[in-house]
């Protein structure tokens, strides 16, 4: 189940259903895997690189619930790590691409008052990230490591 939940950001509804609801899991989630690799080496890497990113979401932005569902925790598993960040008394600001570049990325994060932790940021969402979005995802279901 633990390694099911976090596919939530690149399954579909139906895809994420059926791991969920399927007998046998272990072979469920590793079908998923090879039909996104296509092969036994390259679905290694995804699985790899994808649950590398879900540990180190969890290391760096857990507090109240786990890492990887938090809002950094989404976009650090789907972008990876960032090439810039700045941060504030009020939040960050995540940059992937040149700092100040036309077609850079950038994920801004606002600090969220909660009482017992620090460490609770919310996503400013906005339409223009929706693009990004999917083709990042696309490049996840292709069978490629966004971000790379």
């Amino acid at each position: 189940m633990q390694l099911i939940e976090p596919l939530r950001y690149i399954n579909t509804r139906k895809e994420f259903d059926d791991l969920f609801g399927n007998q046998n899991k272990k072979l469920a989630l590793d079908k998923f895997w090879m039909g996104m690799g296509g092969n036994q080496e390259r679905s290694r890497e995804l699985i790899r690189r994808y649950y590398n990113r879900v540990l180190n979401a969890n290391t760096y932005f857990s507090s109240h619930m786990e890492g990887w569902k938090t809002d950094r925790g989404l976009i650090f598993i789907i972008f990876g790590p960032p090439n810039v960040v700045y941060k504030s008394d009020n939040g960050e600001s995540w940059t992937y691409g040149e700092s100040g570049a036309m077609l850079s990325l950038n994920f801004n994060f606002t600090r969220v008052n909660n009482p017992f932790t620090d460490n609770d940021f919310d996503l400013e969402r906005a339409p223009l990230y929706e693009t990004s979005w999917y083709r990042a995802v696309d490049i996840w279901r292709q069978g490629r490591v966004y971000n790379d």
